[in-house]
């Protein structure tokens, strides 16, 4: 009877050691705002192409200025496309149940990384819309008074400029090189643990992707040394801080 008991002992600790059984990650965001990725950042404040913003890099507010009023021509669009992007500054928390979370600490951290790492979001029939000619649209004489007026009198500001919106129908959370055997089956392969990922983000993210768009692309622009004309900035500024309240305009 001793030697059944030991025998089941021996083979419960090879179940755990290479991770048969289940093993599950739970997904929540810190920070939805602070998403970015190649496409731009996570659209909260659901910009318009052609938004001018006052940003005031001291006290971290941004108010609307003036939308350019941008006629179809002077906008590039892409083809509708299925795509996916890597999402960076994401701020996940991560919590891991059943086998894995009995491997080492070294393993959860590897386990919790990889998922971090290699977490994409996935744009359906997405579409990508830029002003052709940012610097000629900035400068028109219906937009470049109000800019300048706004720069002139408030001290360290800077105007953002949304040159680029990317729209899609929907949009999901996916793990990268997903082992499950559809599309939407989130599953690390990681190691022998096969891990089933559930994202709770989606419902933090009140984007209307479709309409509003679900990133946006900035531009900074400054005012010349005569003040008669704005210029591009080579400045990089971290948003995610900003409040952004100001600046909504109801369109």
């Amino acid at each position: 009877m001793e030697r059944v008991k030991n025998l089941f002992l021996l083979l419960f600790a090879a179940i755990v050691i290479t991770g048969c059984g289940s093993s599950n990650a739970t997904v929540t965001c810190k920070k939805v705002e602070k998403f970015q990725s190649d496409a731009g950042i996570i659209n909260i404040p659901q910009f318009k192409v052609g938004d001018a913003i006052l940003l005031d890099t001291v006290k971290k507010v941004g108010t609307f200025i003036l939308n350019s009023e941008i006629a179809d021509a002077d906008i590039s669009a892409s083809a509708p496309i299925d795509s996916t992007v890597i999402l960076t500054e994401t701020g996940f928390d991560i919590n891991l149940s059943g086998d894995v979370s009995k491997a080492s600490a070294s393993v959860q951290a590897n386990v919790k990384s990889t998922i971090s790492r290699n977490t994409t979001f996935f744009l359906a029939n997405s579409v990508r819309k830029n002003i052709s000619n940012p610097f000629n649209e900035i400068n028109k004489p219906g937009n470049m008074p109000a800019i300048k007026s706004a720069l002139v009198n408030n001290k360290n500001t800077v105007c953002m400029f949304v040159t680029g919106i990317v729209y899609a129908d929907k949009f999901e959370f996916r793990i990268k090189n997903s082992a499950g055997g559809s599309a939407n089956a989130n599953i690390l392969k990681f190691g022998n643990f096969s891990i089933q990922i559930a994202y709770t983000c989606q419902g933090d993210l009140k984007i209307d992707a479709k309409n509003g768009g679900i990133f946006y692309k900035p531009s900074f622009y400054g005012l010349n040394a005569a003040k008669d004309q704005l210029l591009l900035q080579a400045l990089k500024i971290d948003l995610s801080g900003y409040n952004f309240y100001q600046a909504l305009k109801v369109y």
